[in-house]
């Protein structure tokens, strides 16, 4: 009996092993590991560090792709995977010519700019098919190509180059020496450390019009490998430098290779690139097959390559930067084959190591690098490295806040930039946060730009941070320069350094980077404005409809959370990062008032939580930190004391156990708040009473929910929730009718990428629309169990979407991209051209050609809506006399709706 029982007892307990084995976790076990992989983020450290502790350990400023690590990852390994979002560009669709947010064929995505604000810059070429020399070609940092037809003058305009995808650095570019109308162009950018990833390298035989990838990115096979507690994601993510070389009559192409990883403390760390992805590769086909040429090892570890320069004996030099085994940099090989490289001197304790060669003397070569302390150093060679170099004297900027041993302020990982001028190899450049000439091969220095107008010198603001320099072709006295603030022209480089030579040319180079957007109620006044990156927050100044504004930054810094007050348009809000600054422009005073102010603040996030109660002029904010989880609300914002801040109350609850990561007040309660809550680990919470002493929290937390809340809308009533989820490897759409007593999935068939907003077309109740990491996509059968989403973002780009902002007044969308500024669309209700149609002489337009005023004759009430050439929404009103006085001659459609019986018509309408 015993034996029996011993053997049911074992038969029972390896049953239940292995039923726990192959069993499903459930949704609560999923979400408890997801949270402890979140309690141990690689970044939860680096993400408490002030901007002086970051650059002492050599990370940007910018914390705001950390956070994005952490609110992405899959919950179920804990790491994020956007090798999936790159696989996705290898199917994007081309030459769609509409954009239709709310269904119909007239509704692109219009882009609104900003047209006077650049963007950070990596890389610059003069076209050299161009015998003016004056085409000019650009490259984003997670904005895409340009081109520019006319650098010297200052009203130029900027064209965005549709083929390479403006959701990716452009970090290089190079042309064959051979055929000019070949380039090659590389994406990714290290020195951010996966921030803004690239996808390969992309070339083009028709002088950089059109661009095909030929190298690298993620392949839709490459599976993430797990190699101990690290996970490894196999590709080629970013070209540091590409070249090409003209080798006994081929050419060479090279491209550096690197690899890079999350692993800033804690357990988990992802490696972008595998082991044997990273280094020197070569093409001499074309690009059609890519070998990696011998290059020393370092340690074991193949070394990290960053800068090939070309000397004027055709010798191949190339430098290196620290790779992600902590093996450092400061190697100098060189080649005279292209096969083997060899290393000929190794400068001790750099980082990122930039050369810059002699146009004339092979053996005079120039060494910029960042040390191990984070100071930049600079040594020069006149007998090719055979001896030690010399260290050379470093530029002092002006600037009493930068030290004079360190003209980058502490971010020489991130900008440097050495140039010589190709005439006279004693005239040399360096940039940092300012730019320096010297004409003695770098034994003195003079400053030529500074980037505050305060600081002492006759000499041009220009943007600060420099990355890129070229010379104009054949006037090595005039160069561009690119920077965190776009493209500068310089236009006498001889008087640099007393005179004002240094023009912005940023004329639609919209490759701002937004993280927030609001848009004012009213169509009339036409207002909005968007949180930025560095760029503070633009404010539209000269609305156009159909077009890119200018805008001017009322903020500065980072922008985060923005909101116009939506019942009066009486004031709007500006933030700063975390709670550190939220201020109110008051509009019947014209005058700023503070809501808080601590610029030491550090509650909350990054780029912070919030939303606005404009019925009762309330904002909430996230201030939790630590493991202090809280909800702030300012009170009374319409009477703030002129030196004084609104009323603060701290609201939390024992329910409210995680960060919150999404905060929305519900529009359909005007006598009290009815506030949503979603956190970082996947709960959400309804608050009513929300303005009041004793606020009510219940959590509606979805049973199936997993991942982190990204954002949360309101549908036709209060109880039509939309929740969407940052993360891969999760359902990211979810909806409930019923205030969250249950929850439906509309993930349908969207790819595993991460979502960052949502919005219902209030005209069609089948169709909404998403913001993604790829661009804006779409569903026309919501209502289905299993909807269809597809990509609407033509007009616009597969630019990562931060934000989708709604106004009723036209049914206008608003929509923030990270790297290419500011769009809108319209949401349209039925078609036009469907079969429920009432005659078209059933309503009387006259007169028709028109010259100034538009009569439509109809006894029902009428929408109508005017559409250009185009095919572009230029005016839209219910009344029954338009003004088109102010609209270019032309043929236009007008669409008509009786609003009664729900019918259409359309009239084609000449103006004169």
């Amino acid at each position: 009996m015993k034996i029996r029982f011993v053997f049911f007892a074992l038969f029972f307990s390896i049953f239940c092993c292995l039923f726990w084995f192959f069993s499903e976790p459930s949704f609560s076990e999923k979400r408890q590991k997801h949270a402890e992989f979140l309690k141990k983020s690689p970044f939860k450290t680096s993400l408490k560090w002030t901007k002086s502790e970051r650059k002492a350990r050599g990370l940007p400023p910018n914390k705001y792709f950390e956070r994005q690590w952490e609110l992405t990852m899959h919950p179920e390994t804990g790491q994020p995977t956007p090798e999936k979002t790159l696989a996705l560009l290898r199917k994007r669709p081309r030459n769609v010519r509409f954009k239709v947010p709310g269904g119909t064929a007239q509704d692109p995505w219009i882009e609104r700019g900003p047209n006077n604000i650049g963007g950070r810059t990596r890389t610059l070429l003069f076209d050299p098919n161009d015998s003016n020399h004056q085409r000019v070609f650009a490259g984003g940092v997670s904005g895409g190509l340009w081109v520019n037809e006319n650098i010297t003058d200052p009203l130029s305009t900027w064209t965005a180059i549709q083929d390479v995808p403006s959701n990716m650095a452009v970090t290089c570019i190079t042309v064959d020496p051979n055929n000019s109308e070949t380039f090659y162009l590389g994406t990714g950018e290290l020195y951010t450390a996966g921030a803004v990833t690239g996808n390969g390298i992309y070339k083009s035989t028709n002088g950089g019009m059109r661009w095909t990838n030929v190298f690298g990115g993620n392949s839709e096979d490459a599976a993430t490998l797990q190699y101990s507690a690290y996970y490894i994601v196999p590709g080629q993510y970013f070209i540091q430098d590409i070249i090409a070389w003209n080798h006994q009559g081929v050419t060479k192409v090279f491209a550096a290779v690197g690899a890079s990883n999350w692993s800033h403390g804690g357990s988990i760390a992802t490696f972008l690139g595998n082991v044997s992805d990273y280094g020197v590769y070569m093409t001499d086909d074309g690009g059609a097959n890519w070998t990696k040429p011998t290059v020393p090892l370092q340690n074991g570890h193949l070394q990290q390559p960053n800068d090939f320069e070309i000397a004027s004996d055709n010798t191949l030099w190339l430098a290196t930067t620290s790779n992600y085994y902590g093996d450092p940099g400061g190697s100098l090989l060189k080649t005279v084959n292209g096969t083997t490289f060899e290393t000929v001197r190794t400068l001790p304790n750099l980082k990122r190591t930039e050369l810059e060669v002699s146009a004339t003397d092979p053996s005079k070569i120039y060494v910029l690098a960042s040390t191990d302390e984070g100071l930049p150093i600079l040594y020069k060679t006149d007998d090719a490295f055979a001896s030690f170099p010399t260290e050379m004297a470093l530029p002092e900027d002006a600037d009493p806040n930068i030290s004079s041993a360190d003209f980058a302020r502490g971010q020489s990982f991130y900008n440097l930039m050495i140039e010589v001028d190709p005439s006279d190899d004693d005239m040399l450049y360096v940039g940092g946060i300012d730019l320096f000439r010297s004409s003695d091969g770098a034994a003195s220095w003079t400053q030529i730009s500074k980037w505050n107008s305060g600081i002492p010198g006759n000499f041009s603001v220009v943007h600060a941070d420099q990355h890129a320099m070229v010379f104009r072709p054949e006037n090595p006295n005039q160069a561009i320069f690119g920077n965190d603030g776009g493209v500068y022209f310089a236009s006498d480089l001889s008087l640099a350094a007393t005179s004002d030579v240094f023009q912005a040319v940023n004329s639609n180079y919209n490759v701002t980077q937004f993280y927030t957007a609001s848009i004012a109620p009213s169509a009339a006044s036409e207002l909005f404005m968007g949180g930025t990156q560095d760029n503070g927050t633009p404010f539209f100044l000269n609305p156009n409809p159909t077009g890119t504004d200018q805008a001017v930054d009322i903020s500065g810094g980072d922008g985060g959370a923005c909101f116009f007050d939506q019942e009066g348009e009486d004031y709007f809000i500006v933030s700063y990062v975390y709670n550190a600054d939220y201020s109110l422009y008051d509009f019947t005073d014209s005058a700023w008032r503070t809501i808080t102010q601590d610029l030491e603040n550090t509650d909350g996030d990054f780029i912070n939580q919030a939303d606005l109660d404009s019925h009762l002029d309330i904002l909430y904010t996230n201030g939790s930190n630590g493991d202090t989880y809280r909800i702030y609300r300012y009170s009374d914002l319409t009477n703030i004391p002129v030196d004084g801040a609104a009323t603060k109350t701290v609201l939390d609850d024992p329910l409210l156990n995680s960060f919150p990561s999404a905060i929305k007040v519900c529009p359909y309660t005007t006598s009290s708040t009815k506030l949503f809550v979603g956190t970082e680990t996947g709960q959400l919470f309804s608050v009513e009473n929300a303005d009041g002493p004793s606020p009510t929290w219940e959590e509606i937390t979805g049973p199936e929910f997993l991942g982190s809340i990204s954002d949360i809308e309101l549908g036709a009533h209060q109880d039509a929730l939309l929740v969407t989820f940052h993360n891969y490897g999760v359902d990211n759409v979810w909806t409930s009718s019923d205030g969250g007593t249950s929850w439906t999935s509309k993930e349908g068939n969207f790819p595993d990428i991460p979502v960052k907003c949502i919005l219902k077309n209030p005209l069609q109740a089948n169709e909404a629309i998403l913001g993604t990491e790829l661009g804006v996509w779409k569903t026309q059968n919501w209502g289905d169990a299993s909807p269809t989403w597809s990509h609407s973002y033509n007009g616009m780009s597969d630019v990562k979407i931060t934000d989708l902002q709604y106004r009723e007044d036209d049914h206008t969308v608003l929509a923030a991209t990270y790297g290419r500024g500011l769009f809108t669309g319209v949401f349209q209700a039925d078609d036009l051209f469907n079969s429920d149609s009432v005659a078209k002489e059933a309503i009387r337009v006259y007169p028709n050609p028109v010259t100034k005023e538009l009569r439509i004759g109809t006894q029902n009430p009428t929408e109508a809506n005017l559409y250009d050439p185009q095919g572009i929404l230029v005016l839209t009103s219910r009344k029954k006399q338009l003004d088109l006085e102010k609209l270019s001659s032309g043929t236009y459609l007008l669409q008509l709706k009786d609003l009664q019986t729900k019918k259409q018509t359309q009239h084609k309408i000449i103006k004169r």
